[in-house]
């Protein structure tokens, strides 16, 4: 839309537009920061346990928790799935290792009380 000339205010007014007529991918739009070249969507949380290779209408309800995506609109769609990817990864890796150090700690924190109630 913006090589072919029309302006930002045009585009968020045709987006308020398609929304009015019940356009479901304009209601996805949460915001579009044209300055930062970024666009704001409120996904869906779908559960990735569940091996479904097209996402049903089950999962496009109201009724499921919602998720604020920013995606860069300067890079391809595979580099912005390829960079939620990695801080998806970069997350699990760091609750896993929180994971461990709380088992750690409650673990020490028995050994001591143990200890502690063996001098009584």
């Amino acid at each position: 839309m913006l090589t072919s000339g029309i302006s930002w205010s045009d585009i968020n007014r045709q987006i308020k537009a398609e929304r009015k007529q019940g356009n479901p991918l304009a209601n996805l739009i949460y915001d579009i920061n044209f300055e930062k070249n970024q666009c704001s969507l409120l996904l869906d949380a779908v559960d990735e346990d569940e091996e479904t290779s097209i996402i049903d209408d089950k999962f496009l309800n109201n009724e499921n928790p919602v998720i604020k995506v920013d995606v860069d609109l300067s890079i391809t769609a595979n580099l912005n799935v390829r960079k939620f990817y990695e801080i998806k990864k970069k997350t699990d890796v760091k609750i896993g290792k929180t994971t461990e150090a709380k088992h750690a700690a409650v673990k020490q924190a028995q050994n001591t009380a143990n200890k502690e109630l063996e001098k009584f």
